[in-house]
């Protein structure tokens, strides 16, 4: 290719880019100068219904610039809102300050390896690889990796956009079931569902006594976690009473404040009261004689002889000690310690639910899987002289980083654990794929499968091809025992 072709080829595909720019921005204005056969049409009309409810946001990476050109042809504007990057590293930096619903990734870049860009943000959103050539084994590669699905150039523009909303929906599904994995493997959550499986969590309000310049624990970290809980359906919820919550901003941390109903001070005094015909009012003490315990009104020297005739009994009254005012009970009002709104009666407050928070009985066998202590197998395990690793990963090979529930070494021996749990394909996909992965010469690995019912005799075929070790059990000490029965004729006889 000479220069001055170079040349033109240069500014052809410069005037590919500015038509694809044009269409991925309907603010910017495409030159008069751009070759009149660069003009894109789509394979929908503008009247034409689209075939899914909401339009989505694509992110289209791909270095090929005819490429862009074919695919905005294909799937339109209408539905899919298609924006496009000629560059890896562009992608990336646009991931920064911007999100898609999907990203349409060809499998080979020439600037970023695309595997990297899977790794960083399969976790945040869904993948799909893209390419003219179905290679089967690099396709494997990218969904073992995070991709939800493959896309070829040559599909038709009604297959890519369908092909695109189900992997969308493919990964809403799989980011569910990856959230309550994480939820339910938390230490908090796992501490938090014990307590509850014994003892189910009711809501109390407790006022306690605080200073203005110290910080109070709250109660914030343990509500997240029950709510977290009942939105994944392994608890429920239902209200259990009502309290009472400040006008203004709804807080149920509240202080009384019980003052004279006449003058409004708190400074008073509780005992037994006694007010005689003449109007004098005391504490009973007062009108007692010391001589002979006998009731005398120190005002008019009277002798109190009939109750209900002579004087009315209080027997727990209130007097202030400010106006001597005496009162059955004194005038309650509240504080807000959130808001700091002061001085507001029963009447004029908010009624705030408090909510009860138990264990749903069909859940009950799988949060006890997934919450079981593996605790004395590690103890025991540190007593042989095996370093446990308290993240639970295992590196063979790098990048390969598996996570499992337990993981143990010492020179030449690893030992691995996985409670099965209710994600028994998955968790048993890590124990094989483990076994696939080449490891340091001289190093055996023990894999050991936890579970809590009997494996079925296809699982037990399987668990026997690739060398799983089974341990069914019910409870901690049970696993403990047949954990040492395979260490002694197992691990230890290596």
């Amino acid at each position: 290719m000479n220069n001055n072709d170079k040349s033109s080829y240069m500014g052809d595909i410069e005037d590919v880019k500015q038509v694809i720019k044009s269409l991925n921005d309907p603010n910017s204005v495409v030159s008069d100068e751009i070759n009149p056969s660069m003009q894109v049409s789509s394979d929908y009309s503008s009247t034409e219904s689209p075939p899914l409810a909401e339009s989505i946001t694509v992110l289209y990476v791909d270095a090929d610039t005819s490429s862009h050109l074919e695919m905005i042809r294909k799937v339109g504007d209408r539905f899919i809102q298609l924006r496009s990057c000629f560059t890896g590293k562009e992608a990336l930096e646009l991931l920064t300050r911007q999100k898609f619903d999907v990203i349409l990734c060809e499998l080979s870049l020439p600037d970023v390896d695309t595997f990297y860009i899977i790794e960083q943000y399969a976790p945040r959103m869904p993948i799909v690889i893209t390419s003219a050539f179905e290679d089967a084994e690099r396709i494997k590669m990218a969904e073992k990796a995070g991709a939800v699905g493959f896309i070829a150039k040559n599909y038709s523009g009604l297959r890519i956009i369908i092909s695109l909303y189900t992997a969308i929906d493919k990964w809403k599904k799989y980011d569910d079931y990856a959230y309550k994995k994480r939820l339910i493997n938390n230490p908090h959550v796992k501490e938090v569902l014990q307590t509850v499986m014994n003892n189910p969590a009711k809501q109390q309000v407790k006022h306690e006594i605080w200073y203005d310049n110290l910080t109070l624990e709250t109660t914030a970290t343990n509500t997240k976690i029950l709510e977290s809980l009942v939105d994944a359906g392994y608890i429920g919820k239902e209200q259990t009473e009502m309290t009472l919550s400040c006008p203004h901003c709804n807080s149920m941390n509240l202080t009384p404040k019980y003052g004279c109903p006449n003058c409004g001070e708190s400074n008073f005094s509780r005992g037994t009261v006694l007010e005689h015909k003449c109007g004098f009012t005391e504490f009973e003490n007062r009108f007692i004689k010391p001589d002979d315990g006998k009731l005398v009104c120190p005002k008019c020297n009277k002798e109190l002889k009939t109750l209900g005739v002579d004087y009315f009994k209080m027997d727990s009254a209130f007097r202030c000690q400010k106006c001597s005012n005496v009162s059955i009970t004194p005038d309650t009002r509240y504080r807000c310690n959130d808001c700091d709104h002061q001085d507001f009666r029963i009447s004029e407050g908010n009624w705030a639910p408090l909510y009860g928070y138990s264990l749903k009985p069909e859940m009950f066998a799988e949060i006890k899987q997934n919450t079981i202590s593996l605790d004395q197998i590690k103890e025991f395990l540190s007593s042989k002289s095996f370093q446990l690793d308290y993240d639970n990963k295992i590196g063979i090979t790098q990048p390969e980083l598996l996570s499992f529930d337990l993981v143990a070494q010492k020179p030449g021996i690893y030992v691995v654990g996985v409670i099965m749990g209710s994600y028994i394909e998955e968790n048993f996909m890590r124990l094989v794929k483990l076994g696939t992965l080449p490891g340091p010469i001289d190093t055996k690995i023990f894999r050991f499968a936890l579970m809590f019912s009997k494996p079925t005799d296809v699982t037990k075929y399987l668990l026997k091809k690739f060398d799983i070790y089974p341990i069914v059990t019910e409870d901690e000490t049970d696993m403990l025992l047949k954990f040492k029965g395979y260490y002694s004729n197992v691990v230890k006889g290596m």
